[in-house]
């Protein structure tokens, strides 16, 4: 039987392999990874791979405090505590404390997390992942769906708003007064600029620069309209502040 060879990467200089390039590892099982962090933090996952490599084939683990700070970056006894604590609380692991003095003993137990308790553990967890992801898929639809009203808002308003500027558009000064615009856009914006009709003009209240911040009302253009008929908002604000304004 021919030997399969596993097809393997192209890599620049400065890239490696990882698979031969390290002499030991961490080993976390991807059970303990999908331990959620309100049960087990980061630090406690990395806590259990790390008495995983210490225990190798005896089964028990029994480095010192020191070793385990060394070998974990140097967090504080209080943080070392807390993550064994919470892999003890989590029934992953059983403390045997020997002395102040002395290296403690930690053993392993069967967990559902780890796939190798009994066999209601077991479906325990993979109860808990099942609804865990339901929750996930919970949050996705209601995002999406929250999208979709959204989306569908904006479409009712955008067709609201085209439903009254064709409402507009069919009176008979407002055709009039298109028309005139037309003709002064064709003639290249050259001579009077056509009075807009009334409607045209919405009331907006401002702050008057003044010592008590007075309330006035000026009339500005009305914006969905000018915007969709096209209509000159700079000479229409040039209008504004003219003195042919009527």
């Amino acid at each position: 039987m021919a030997k399969v060879t596993k097809k393997r990467a192209d890599l620049y200089d400065d890239e490696f392999y990882p698979d031969r390039a390290f002499r030991s590892f961490v080993r976390v099982p991807r059970g303990i990874l999908e331990v959620p962090n309100s049960i087990l933090s980061e630090g406690a996952k990395l806590l259990y791979g790390n008495l995983v490599g210490y225990a190798g084939e005896y089964g028990a683990a029994y480095p010192t405090k020191e070793e385990l700070r060394d070998s974990m970056g140097g967090p504080s006894p209080r943080t070392l505590l807390r993550w064994q604590n919470e892999l003890r609380d989590a029934g992953l692991i059983r403390v045997k404390v020997k002395g102040r003095w002395f290296p403690n003993n930690y053993y392993f137990l069967r967990s559902g997390y780890v796939g190798n308790g009994t066999p209601e553990e077991n479906a325990t967890i993979e109860l808990v992942h099942e609804q865990k992801k339901m929750r996930r898929k919970r949050k996705i639809d209601l995002r999406q769906q929250a999208a979709e009203q959204r989306r569908a808002q904006r479409k009712a308003e955008a067709a609201e708003i085209w439903r009254k500027h064709g409402e507009w558009e069919t009176q008979p000064e407002n055709a009039k007064f298109l028309q005139e615009l037309d003709k002064w856009h064709r003639a290249g914006k050259n001579g009077p600029i056509p009075t807009p009709p009334e409607s045209l003009w919405v009331d907006v209240s401002v702050a008057q620069e003044t010592p008590h911040q007075e309330q006035v009302a000026i009339q500005q253009p009305n914006e969905d309209l000018t915007h969709r008929s096209r209509i000159d908002l700079a000479g229409m604000k040039a209008k504004l502040t003219g003195d042919d304004r009527r």
